[in-house]
This record gives structure tokens, sequence and C-alpha cells, in this order.
């Protein structure tokens, strides 16, 4: 259940450019099988399709809670953005094999994450420029499965890690990179930095490199593909920090982070029919209730997916290919308001049920 507020502010500006920009606010519930449910607010400001800026708060039942603020927007010749979040997780350690896999152990992760870029145009869609990373965990309270204490010496998954790292991104586009609807996005960027850990005397040199690829395919006036694929190398990264797949953004019916390690591959194929286009009786009616509500057009679409991932580390070599397939429903209030629920399978039997805000592309 989602409740919503709207409005449009304008300011000045020289250019012949729409300068009016949407406010958004919505304090929501949503659901997954990893989290449960989840009570949270979300504010955000968007400009056409391409400049937001998002901070959501958040709380679930299952323990998890945290506060998060992502965007993009154009200062000058610059484009900065990406995220800045602090969460408190349950992470679990599961069994490579089994299904359901086995949980080895769990505690209470505190997490933060900074990650800034500033891209400036160097050619046609072309932008390039400097990016400062910056990761943070530590486990407490490591526990069995059956709430048995542990003792944190013997997880070096959970123990202290840290990676700080600067370095250049790189990103070709003809699509918007908030929502995209016809074009290609291609990105990637090399850092280099330390890395400190509980488990290490001495901090570290690290350098990591990530690529993703993503392509939206108008096939009619009511059916669009979207493809993505995505890998990352990290060097000396520490286990509480290293790359993951598992869960609703990386890879859909799998637990969240079922599988980590410094390298990993994913792919999502994501096929959007329109059902309904520029639907205006929700909001009609919800405007004859309460008058200063706006009228704004909804759009309906149905999605069937199929994700798949892999992730290894030269300690313990490459787990075995995850999957997860299933089909859905967006909710799209224009220009960058969207909901969906997807339910999801994987090969081994394992479902799960994701209902929340965001286009998960």
């Amino acid at each position: 259940m989602v409740f919503t507020l709207f409005n449009s502010i304008s300011y000045s500006s020289e250019s012949n450019v729409d300068s009016s920009w949407t406010v958004l606010g919505a304090p929501y519930v949503s659901y997954s099988s990893d989290y449960g449910f989840v009570f949270g607010l979300g504010l955000g400001a968007a400009q056409g399709n391409d400049k937001f800026v998002a901070l959501t708060m958040n709380l679930a039942t299952k323990g998890n809670y945290g506060i998060g603020v992502r965007g993009e927007v154009k200062l000058g010749k610059w484009r900065v953005g990406r995220e800045i979040n602090y969460y408190r997780l349950r992470r679990y350690l599961y069994s490579p094999t089994g299904s359901p896999p086995d949980t080895l152990a769990k505690v209470k992760m505190d997490q933060f994450k900074l990650h800034l870029s500033a891209l400036t145009a160097v050619a046609k869609n072309l932008e390039i420029g400097p990016e400062l990373y910056y990761s943070y965990a530590k486990g407490r309270e490591p526990q069995t499965k059956n709430d048995l204490s542990l003792s944190l010496d013997s997880l070096p998954e959970f123990q202290l890690g840290t990676d700080f790292m600067v370095g250049a991104r790189g990103r070709y586009r003809t699509v918007s990179p908030v929502r995209p609807m016809n074009g290609m996005l291609l990105e990637t960027g090399i850092r280099v930095g330390r890395t400190t850990s509980d488990y290490k005397t001495n901090p570290e040199i690290n350098f990591a490199v990530d690529a993703r690829a993503m392509l939206a395919r108008k096939i009619s006036s009511r059916i669009r593909i979207y493809l993505r694929g995505e890998g990352e190398y990290q060097y000396r990264t520490p286990h509480s920090v290293r790359a993951f797949i598992g869960g609703e953004q990386t890879l859909r019916g799998q637990p969240d982070r079922r599988d980590f390690g410094r390298r990993k591959v994913l792919s999502r194929a994501q096929l959007h029919v329109n059902l309904i286009h520029d639907w205006l009786f929700p909001s009609q009616f919800v405007n004859r209730v309460i008058p200063f509500a706006p009228v704004q057009p909804l759009e309906i679409e149905a999605i069937a997916f199929h994700d798949a991932g892999i992730a290894g580390d030269p300690d313990c070599g490459w787990r075995r290919t995850r999957h997860g397939y299933g089909a859905g429903l967006r909710f799209i209030v224009p220009p960058e308001l969207i909901f969906h629920i997807d339910y999801a399978i994987t090969p081994e039997g394992l479902s799960a049920v994701y209902f929340g805000a965001g286009a998960t592309l």
C-alpha cells in the first residue's frame, strides 16, 4: 500500500529548456522475501527523465533498517551523482550447495557506502570524469542458524572491512540513465586505493574494475525489451565488502547475497508489455475526494524476466551459475514514479516475491 503526494515547482532559467521539477513524497510499505515488510518514507525531486534526487528511510520487520540518498543532477558542465547510504542488515553465510541452501552463520551487519562520480561530456553521448568510492562493513552478534553464539574471529566474512578508492569513470549513452526507454548505455570504472580489515595486520593496496552494458529497445508501440550485463573484478577487497549476487537488485529468486567474491558476472533480460497508457481515472477519482490532489496519468506494464549470475574468488573458486525467472507488473506515474511487483522462481525450487518502488532494471 502506497500513499503519495505530488507537487510541481519551477525556477527561473535563462535557457529554453523546461526547468520544471516534480517533487514527490511517499510514505510506503513494500515487501520482499528477504526482508519481510518494509515501512519507509521516500522523498524526491525529478526534472524530466534524466535528473533526480531521492531520499529513502526504511525499517523492515526482519530487523533491517537504513537511510540512503541517490540521484544524478547537472551542475554546470558536470553530471554529479551515485549514492550514499547506511544500513543495519541481517546477513547470512550460506552453504555453496543445497536447495534451500543451509545457513551456516548469521550476524547483524553495519554497512556504509559512499559512491560519487562527476561526469562531463567530451564527445556526443560520451561522458568521463573522476569518482570516489568508500565502503565499510562490520558484523556483530554472530550466531548459528539455531541462535547459538559464535566467535567473530572465526568468521572473516563478517569482520570489519573498509575499502577507500579513487579513480575514473566513463559512460556512453543514448538513453536516460534514470529510466532507459529506447537506446543503450555502456559504463565502466577503474579505481585504486587502500583496504583494511580485522584479519589483516596492515592496510593493503587495492584496485577494482567494473563494467555495465544496458540495451533498451522498443519493438512496437507497446512492447520493449531490456537487456543488462555487468561484471566486476576486485583485487584485495575484504570479505565483508566484496561483490555479491542474490536478491532483488542482482538476481531475483535467489536469497539476498547468496554468493559473494572478488569476481562477479550478472545478466538480466526483461520483456515489457504496456497494458494501459495515460489512464486518468485513478487520480481523477482521488481528486474528487481530495480536491488538492493533482490529476496524474498512469501506465501499467506487464513484464517477464530472467536473471543469471555467478560469483567467485581466488580463495575458493567460482560458485555455480545461479538463475531466477518470473513475471511482474509495473505501475508508472511519469516522469519517474514507478511501483513494481515481481514473482521469481529458480531451477532449484526457490521462490521470492518483491513489491516496492523503483524500476528494477
